[in-house]
């Protein structure tokens, strides 16, 4: 939320995961992005980064940091990628551009 501070991408981050058959994981983002909306002014500063190391934020998201770092463990090593690769057999239509 501090790399990208913006709620409408924060939202097209969710729907690209609920997308990509990660609802689990966007459930817990949509969590964290609720706890972000709190501290909204932070995230989005120059210092943000130095911030954030202690602060209440990072107390209260640690849980959901956690969650989202274990769900993706059941795809194996590759993670989060996986959901790519999965995706992309399932709907080779939606992935890549088209010719002009």
């Amino acid at each position: 939320m501090g790399n990208w501070h913006n709620a409408d991408l924060a939202e097209e981050t969710a729907q690209g995961l609920e997308e990509l058959g990660a609802s689990d994981l966007a459930a817990v983002f949509r969590e964290a992005f609720q706890l972000a909306k709190k501290y909204w002014a932070e995230p989005g500063a120059e210092d943000w980064a130095e911030w954030y190391v202690g602060s209440s934020f990072e107390k209260a998201v640690n849980p959901l940091d956690k969650q989202a770092r274990a769900i993706p463990a059941h795809k194996g090593e590759r993670g989060i990628f996986k959901y790519w690769v999965d995706y992309a057999r399932h709907h080779p239509e939606r992935v890549g551009a088209e010719d002009a």
